[in-house]
Formats: C-alpha cells, sequence, structure tokens
C-alpha cells in the first residue's frame, strides 16, 4: 500500500514538475505597508517553487495556501496542485503553520494561491 501511494505521488509531482515547465513559475509579489501585515499575490503559474516561499520564511503568522478551479483547472487537478503546493511549501518553510484550504471555485483564469494570515 506505501509503495502504491509513493508510485502515484510520485508520478503526481512528475506530471506537476513536467506542466509547470510548459507554464510560466509562480512569481510572489510582496506589498507590504507595515511590519505586521505583509500580502503574498501570485503571478503565473500554478506550482510554487522552494525559491518563491523563502521570504515567507521569515515572518511567524501562519501560510494559508488554496487553489481555484471552474475555468481551465478541474476540480481534481487543483486538489493535485494543491497537495503538490502544500508538500513544496512544507519542506520550503519546515515547522511553520500552513492551513490548506478546499479549492474555490472560479469562472475565470484559475490559479494556486499563498498568502499570509494577516493578524
Amino acid at each position: 500500500m506505501i509503495l502504491l501511494l509513493s508510485v502515484l505521488l510520485a508520478n503526481l509531482l512528475s506530471v506537476a514538475i513536467t506542466k509547470d515547465n510548459k507554464l510560466d513559475s509562480a512569481n510572489l509579489a510582496y506589498e507590504a505597508d507595515n511590519k505586521d501585515q505583509i500580502d503574498a499575490a501570485m503571478g503565473k503559474g500554478f506550482s510554487l517553487s522552494v525559491k518563491d516561499l523563502l521570504p515567507l520564511r521569515s515572518s511567524d503568522v501562519a501560510v494559508r495556501l488554496y487553489c481555484t478551479y471552474g475555468n481551465n483547472l478541474s476540480l481534481e487537478v487543483a486538489k493535485k496542485y494543491t497537495t503538490y503546493n502544500y508538500i513544496v511549501a512544507k519542506s520550503a518553510l519546515g515547522d511553520k503553520k500552513i492551513i490548506v484550504e478546499q479549492p474555490i471555485y472560479e469562472n475565470k483564469k484559475n490559479t494556486c494561491i499563498v498568502e499570509e494570515v494577516k493578524k
């Protein structure tokens, strides 16, 4: 059972990485009004990279992670991207609390979002 799950996870990661290479990688834009509030807005792409998440490591607040679906992503694909992004975020952020939310339906171009939970 564990072997089967690990093969499925490896396959999911391989497909996500291949698909991400075809798309632009995710870019995070930070806007800071004060020291307690940092917003991270996603650019193009569905999967996150460790390099994009490293600036979030220094803050003490939790991180929220979710994807949207509806127009160019199905619910199942959005769930798989959310799982993949959680694995990447957990490896990049270590012990930081990561809140994973269910994919949200939007009838426009879909994306995956990571943001800090404001105090």
